[in-house]
């Protein structure tokens, strides 16, 4: 195809199915630590019909604008101890980010 033949209008129009989205939120970990949102996984999970309609209107409209929000984009960086490594040491210590789960 040529690139003429697709119009700008035609390009910024994505739609996130509903089904597809249900199904991704189903099968989402749970028991994982949240971002700075304080928002865990099982709020999704068991959010109900209602939550995955307003994610289905935010996902598309944050498509369509082509803009990620700043809060979706801010992480909480913690340090981890692996095990087996000494205490004392700062390489033992890999640094974990937590983000929004909605991101």
């Amino acid at each position: 195809m040529d690139s003429d033949d697709y119009r700008d209008d035609d390009i910024m129009t994505i739609d996130v199915e509903y089904v597809e989205l249900s199904s991704i939120i189903k099968q989402l970990n749970k028991r994982k630590a949240p971002g700075h949102d304080k928002v865990v996984n099982e709020h999704l999970i068991y959010g109900g019909t209602m939550l995955v309609m307003y994610l289905q209107k935010l996902f598309t409209l944050i498509l369509n604008a082509c803009y990620i929000p700043h809060d979706c984009k801010l992480g909480v960086i913690i340090p981890i101890h692996k095990t087996n490594k000494p205490k004392y040491q700062w390489c033992s210590y890999p640094p974990i980010t937590l983000l929004p789960v909605i991101y």
